[in-house]
């Protein structure tokens, strides 16, 4: 069971668990599947840069020449 419901980053709830530490039960790594966002379950995420959907998808258009 991933112990967090939403991503801390962007508040999304499609979260999945991508890796186990060396030794059992340590440590998890969790990505984001909106925004890729990557932690480790032993990482304080008070503080992080929240996702800003209208800047990424401002990224994601295509570059228009002249703007």
């Amino acid at each position: 069971m991933i112990p967090w419901s939403k991503c801390p980053r962007c508040d999304d709830n499609s979260i999945e668990k991508v890796a186990d530490s060396p030794k059992r039960g340590v440590w998890e790594v969790y990505r984001c599947i909106r925004c890729n966002y990557v932690w480790r379950s032993t990482e304080n995420l008070e503080g992080i840069h929240k996702f800003d959907a209208a800047l990424a998808e401002r990224a994601q258009r295509p570059f228009r020449e002249g703007m």
